[in-house]
């Protein structure tokens, strides 16, 4: 159950990164271009 437990967890951020990695991108594209 733990184990289960920190798999969650891990994934959840990761997605978590990787939407904040996805905002800042696009952030930094919109700033460039605009």
């Amino acid at each position: 159950m733990n184990k289960d437990l920190r798999s969650e967890l891990r994934t959840k951020y990761a997605i978590n990164a990787i939407v904040m990695f996805a905002v800042i991108t696009l952030a930094a594209i919109s700033f460039t271009v605009g």
